[in-house]
């Protein structure tokens, strides 16, 4: 499961990926049927608690299917799972179409499904002067882990600053600026 610029089997929620399998019959036999098998932890996230679990995804959980799933509706961990089903050429001796029709063992990956994080700050003053020092209270947060971050960062691990003054250039920082020179 992968994208351009993404990290591989990691997804936001109802983002529409590609999944791609690859089969081989060492025989050469025909693959005749395939199997995607899907089971949802809602409560964990790449070894990490979810914070703000919204349940079991029942769409998918415990099921199988002919083709492979495009998206996921709720947070948490999938294991996916998948098979094919050969059907060597028939012989003269057989008289079940059937016979020799063998499933391979299951492949397996996990999948992980992210909500997007939410940039929240207020900033004190909030007309501030030219010159005057302004503060910044960061209230940003990623859902999935809000609550349950081992590290105390409400799950951010970086920052991205962007600001123009009067309709200029963007200017984009690790840090917010302290003052402006100009007002705007």
């Amino acid at each position: 499961i992968g994208q351009k610029d993404m990290l591989a089997n990691v997804v936001l929620v109802n983002q529409r990926f590609v999944t791609t399998s690859f089969e081989n019959d060492r025989e050469a036999d025909a693959i005749v049927s395939r199997a995607w098998y899907y089971e949802h932890d809602p409560n964990h996230i790449m070894g990490y608690n979810l914070s703000n679990s919204w349940g079991l995804n029942t769409d998918v959980h415990q099921k199988t299917f002919t083709q492979p799933v495009t998206s996921f509706s709720k947070p948490g961990t999938y294991t996916v799972k998948y098979r094919v089903q050969d059907q060597p050429p028939n012989s003269p001796y057989w008289n079940d179409p059937d016979a020799g029709r063998k499933w391979s063992q299951w492949a397996e990956m996990k999948v992980y499904v992210h909500r997007r994080p939410v940039a929240s700050f207020t900033v004190t003053p909030s007309n501030p002067l030219p010159g005057q020092q302004v503060s910044y209270q960061d209230n940003s947060y990623d859902p999935d882990l809000q609550y349950t971050d081992p590290e105390g960062k409400k799950g951010i691990r970086s920052w991205q600053w962007q600001y123009r003054v009067d309709g200029g250039e963007w200017v984009t920082s690790s840090q917010p600026p302290a003052y402006f020179t100009q007002p705007g």
